[in-house]
């Protein structure tokens, strides 16, 4: 799955669960066939390229998104 289409399931599920915070570990995230260690690659993939903050401390979990909602997500990608 390329990055825009990860970005974009990322808001979508954060915006779903009501908290960024949440998103990594939601059960959602089966609809694009990934496991968690496979979510968790990704998103350290997408924190390394610096298009969203996502820091992991134990069971802490920090996420920053950069666009507001998922609806937001695509327009920027699409433009």
């Amino acid at each position: 799955m390329s990055d825009d289409v990860t970005m974009f399931y990322a808001h979508m599920i954060a915006d779903l669960e009501g908290n960024p915070s949440k998103m990594p570990e939601s059960k959602l995230w089966r609809l694009a066939y990934m496991s968690h260690p496979d979510v968790h690659v990704a998103l350290l993939r997408l924190h390394q390229y610096k298009r969203l903050n996502y820091e992991v401390a134990g069971n802490i979990v920090q996420v920053g998104l950069p666009f507001s909602s998922a609806l937001e997500c695509a327009e920027r990608v699409a433009a």
